[in-house]
């Protein structure tokens, strides 16, 4: 299983113009891997309304349109084997807690990631397998 997550390293424009051509690099090796694509976990500026970042009020909703427009542009092609999670879902309610700097995770953090995923991953390696 492949798990791609690097919109923090990609401006909105390159994540749109890398992440299909990447996946269909990784499909013309392995066809039938499970790929599962993430969008950023949320950052703590995010739970502050009004929003005080460009993140959070411009390019999440960027970031997440790519995403699903990716997503259902290669279930349309036939692979039915690619999977999307809205990295919001990653930390919990209070994700603000999770991180060091507003951006990168502690080992709260991280320990959230993971048992966030475990149970998707398990699905859809279970699925594959």
């Amino acid at each position: 299983m492949y798990i791609l997550d690097y919109d923090d390293n990609a401006r909105p424009a390159l994540l749109k113009e890398t992440l299909a051509p990447f996946i269909r690099i990784l499909r013309e090796s392995h066809p039938d891997t499970p790929i599962l694509a993430l969008s950023t976990e949320p950052k703590s500026a995010e739970a502050f309304e009004p929003f005080d970042s460009a993140y959070a009020s411009q390019e999440r909703p960027l970031y997440n349109a790519i995403h699903q427009e990716t997503d259902a542009a290669m279930r349309a092609d036939g692979d039915d084997n690619i999977y999307y999670l809205d990295g919001r879902m990653l930390y919990g309610a209070d994700f603000e807690e999770c991180t060091v700097d507003g951006a990168h995770a502690t080992d709260l953090g991280t320990w959230r990631i993971a048992h966030a995923l475990k149970p998707l991953v398990e699905r859809i390696l279970d699925r594959w397998w």
